[in-house]
């Protein structure tokens, strides 16, 4: 429902912004010469400040596949033994540079007796870098598949089967 919401907010900035946009987009239209820059503009900011500040709020809660999980197996987590998954869970511990969405912990720090509570909320500079890499990693993933969609409409003519 939420991010029903926030879908909605982010067509209505843009259609505030820069009608030409949203227009035609809905007709199926190239963008051509519609000025995006103020939109764009706008966009980025809101995602910096929501990938670098507003991180800070997130819940410590489960979130809803991990309540799913618990309720159905009775974890959090799943878990599965043999050496592919202990293979591929040594491979994901030394690749992952942002681990638990903050930085590395040191060794000594990160086997240091017990659970302690975080404060909240959770200032801390890890999480807002996770929040701003995830951002820029999925930008950049949209554009890759936005440009991959068009070089395959121009080298297939633009015809649809």
């Amino acid at each position: 429902l939420v991010e029903g919401f926030v879908t909605a907010a982010v067509v209505a900035y843009v259609k505030a912004a820069s009608p030409g946009i949203v227009e035609r987009a809905g007709s199926g239209e190239a963008l051509g010469q519609v000025p995006t820059r103020k939109a764009l503009a706008g966009l980025a900011l809101v995602a910096v400040l929501t990938g670098g500040l507003l991180s800070w709020f997130a819940s410590s809660n489960p979130d809803g596949l991990e309540w799913s999980m618990e309720r159905s197996s009775g974890s959090a987590e799943l878990e599965a033994e043999g050496s592919v998954y202990a293979g591929a869970a040594r491979l994901q511990e030394s690749t992952a540079f942002l681990p638990d969405y903050g930085f590395r912990k040191a060794p000594a720090e990160a086997e240091g007796g017990g659970e302690a509570v975080e404060a909240w909320p959770a200032v801390d500079p890890g999480t807002s870098v996770a929040g701003l890499v995830g951002g820029a990693m999925t930008l950049a993933l949209a554009a890759l598949v936005g440009l991959s969609l068009r070089a395959l409409k121009a080298a297939g003519g633009g015809k649809r089967a």
